[in-house]
This record gives structure tokens, C-alpha cells and sequence, in this order.
């Protein structure tokens, strides 16, 4: 059922003493986004645990029939099913290995915390998004006043294993601000502090990302909104043409100057070894795929050093490919389908997918926490109406009052 664009619904201060457990958890585990430490066991942080916290309390509600995310769970089964069938499958080729059951848990948790944060959100309603807005607000500023002040490297990381996993979570930040139903002053600090991190980071990836929801989002509007569409589409999509052969001018000059390599890793000469890399990479991920069609285990590009440029193939549905097979990447590609099938049209949950998929071209994304919370967060949003023109109305929610 589509509602006739409800008007949104303003966030409203609630203590969060008044939030129960589940809420608690979610609020307080996406606060915790900005930083990767301490690490308990192995790569184990704190958001894991309060995931896990979670992923309990949803299995309650599902045990009690109750839980409020069981379409989104149906919608996921089969393709999630595919890729642990195809990795599965995959698997035979090294046997049960600590590396492939590491990845295989791992996946888990990120498909069933997303389940439980969807549920959990939505039972805590508007306060209970006004204080994960919140979470959200902290851990960005968190994030980038450790790049911006503690980190002296070229391409800063924070906490996090390299520059890539802070990048993709402040891109992912950004057009969450920049869509979400909130004061203009506060989305235009939040906006700011968001890029002086991604900035930081030096990640060309990033970049990408927030161009391609902006893209998408544009698009979608001037389609909707247009009357004329035949000659508005073509005036519009020509200025996007030329529109981003100016920035790509103004881009490349700015990446070209000499100064550009001591300033940050937005370089001209880091784009070309990166390039240049990342072709090599997926040239040794191809060949290996075509000597095991069948995939050679999840996690064992890394783990088994089947890579001679890189430890992972910096593509994720090469990735898949190549180390769980062709079921697996089917699934992949259903599983993007039914993400997309999740939010309305010009929503934040597009908006996010369509960043993440061109993300996911240059880096393996699927399995970072914070792509799975704030999706979750981005999905409860659009079905409440605070973020997008039009919200889908969830059947265990009711009509929007």
C-alpha cells in the first residue's frame, strides 16, 4: 500500500533513559561507528557485541511472533540462501576451514543485524529515530575530529584497519544528512564535518558514492516532477553530462597539481597506482575463477594469498565470483534487488544502494557494520516518512497517522 505523500513527521526529544533495552543497544551501537576499538578477540569491537545484543532480542520477538521485519526477512531468504549455499559450495575446495566459517559467521550477523535493527526501530517509533539521528551525529563527529587531529598520515584512518572502512561509512553519513527530514543548519554542519573526514581519508571511492546517490536522487526528482517530460529529460540529463564533464575538468586539474601529493591522498599520481593496481587485482581474481568455476572458499583470496598485487580482489562481485562461485553472486545481484525493492522511489534507501554499488566496483563493502545499521535506519525511515517525498507504508505499522 503507497500513502499519497504523508506529510513528514518531525523528530521529537525524548529522554533516553525512557528507551527500553533493544533501543538502548541500537542507539549506543551506531555511536559506537566511528571508532574500531578496543578490539576484544581477534577483530571483535564493541559494536559486534551490542549487534549480538540485538540479534537476541529479535530472535525473542521472532520466536514470540511478533517481530515487526519479517517482510524485509522474506524478502532476503532466498537470495541470502544462494549465497551461503554458493559459499558453501565453494568451500569444498579448501574443506572447513577457520577462514571461510570466520566469514560465513560474519555474514550472518550482518544480515541478521540488519533484520534486528529494522524491528527494533521501528518499535521504538520517532523517539526512538531521533536518538539513533543522533548516534549518527556523534559518531561522524567523532570519526572526524580523530582524523582531523590524531592522525597524521597521508590518507588518515582513525581506528579502523586502513582508509577505505572510515571513508565509506562518512559517504554513507552524507547522503544520510542529506536526505533525512532535519533542521537546515544542523544538516549543513553535518554535511561539512562529513566531508572534511572523507576528505582525510583521501578516498576516491567515497566520492564516488555520494555522487551516485546525488545522481539518483536528481534524476528520480526531475522525472517525477516534470510535465513535459520528453524535452525535460533531454535538457537534464545533457546538463548532467556536461555538468560532470566540468567537475571531472575541475577535478583532474585540482588532482594534477604538485602540491596535491603532499596535501592529502586525493592525488593525481595515487589515482593512477591505484588504477592501475585494482586492474591487476581483478585480472589474477578472473583467472582464478576460470581454474575453479565453483569458487575457492570464502575468504580464501586472503587467507590462502591467491592474490600477488593484493590481499582481496577490491571488487565485490568478483569477489563473490571468484571465491564463492556463480550461485553466490546470483544471490548477490537478488539481494540488491530486494534491497531496492525495500525503500520507495527517491528514498534514502536507493539513494544509499546506489552509492554502495558503485562503492562496491572498487572495494569489497558488503560485510562493514555500519552499512548494515544505517541501512536499517534508512529503510524504518522511509516507510515513517521522514525520508522521502513518498513513504511505504509497512502492513505491521498501520497507516500513518
Amino acid at each position: 500500500m503507497i500513502a499519497s505523500r504523508p506529510q513528514p513527521r518531525r523528530f521529537r526529544s525524548v529522554s533516553a533513559l525512557d528507551l527500553p533495552l533493544g533501543s538502548m543497544l541500537v542507539v549506543v551501537g551506531i555511536a559506537f561507528l566511528g571508532v574500531s576499538r578496543p578490539q576484544l578477540v581477534s577483530n571483535l569491537v564493541v559494536t559486534d557485541i551490542l549487534l549480538a545484543g540485538m540479534i537476541v532480542i529479535w530472535c525473542a520477538h521472532l520466536w514470540m511472533g511478533q517481530a515487526l521485519s519479517t517482510i524485509e526477512a522474506r524478502a532476503m531468504a532466498i537470495p541470502v540462501s544462494l549465497i551461503f549455499g554458493g559459499s558453501i559450495l565453494a568451500s569444498a575446495y579448501v574443506g572447513v576451514r577457520g577462514f571461510v566459517v570466520s566469514d560465513l559467521v560474519r555474514d550472518l550477523g550482518a544480515f541478521c543485524g540488519f533484520l534486528a535493527a529494522i524491528d527494533i526501530l521501528r518499535r521504538g517509533g520517532q523517539a526512538l529515530l531521533t536518538w539513533t539521528l543522533r548516534a549518527v551525529s556523534v559518531a561522524v563527529v567523532i570519526l572526524t575530529v580523530w582524523l582531523v587531529l590524531f592522525d597524521s598520515t597521508l590518507r588518515g584512518r582513525a581506528s579502523f584497519p586502513n582508509p577505505n572502512v572510515p571513508a565509506h561509512f562518512l559517504a554513507c553519513a552524507t547522503i544520510l544528512f542529506a536526505m533525512v527530514d532535519m533542521p537546515r543548519a544542523a544538516r549543513v554542519i553535518m554535511v561539512f564535518v562529513s566531508l572534511v573526514g572523507i576528505y582525510r581519508t583521501g578516498s576516491f571511492g567515497a566520492s564516488l558514492q555520494i555522487a551516485a546517490a546525488i545522481t539518483y536522487v536528481a534524476v528520480t526528482h526531475v522525472i517525477a516532477r516534470t510535465r513535459n517530460r520528453e524535452r525535460t529529460r533531454a535538457a537534464f540529463f545533457a546538463g548532467v553530462v556536461l555538468g560532470a564533464a566540468a567537475v571531472v575538468t575541475a577535478v583532474s586539474a585540482y588532482l594534477g597539481r604538485a602540491a596535491a601529493n603532499d596535501e592529502s591522498g586525493l592525488s593525481s599520481k595515487r589515482l593512477t597506482r591505484s588504477s592501475s593496481t585494482r586492474f591487476s587485482v581483478w585480472g589474477e581474481a578472473l583467472s582464478n575463477w576460470q581454474q575453479h568455476p565453483f569458487g575457492t572458499g570464502p575468504g580464501s583470496s586472503r587467507a590462502l594469498h591467491l592474490l600477488a598485487s593484493a590481499t582481496e580482489p577490491h571488487n565485490e562481485p568478483l569477489a563473490y565470483l571468484s571465491e564463492r562461485g556463480p550461485i553466490a553472486l546470483i544471490g548477490l545481484v537478488l539481494l540488491w534487488l530486494a534491497i531496492w525493492k525495500m525503500g520507495p522511489p527517491r528514498g534514502i534507501t536507493r539513494a544509499l544502494l546506489c552509492g554502495y554499488l558503485v562503492g562496491s566496483v572498487f572495494r569489497e563493502t558488503l560485510h562493514y557494520r555500519h552499512w548494515w545499521l544505517l541501512l536499517a535506519f534508512a529503510v524504518v525511515l522511509d516507510h515513517s516518512g521522514a525520508g522521502s517525498t513518498r513513504a511505504v507504508v509497512h502492513p505491521s505499522l498501520g497507516s500513518p497517522r
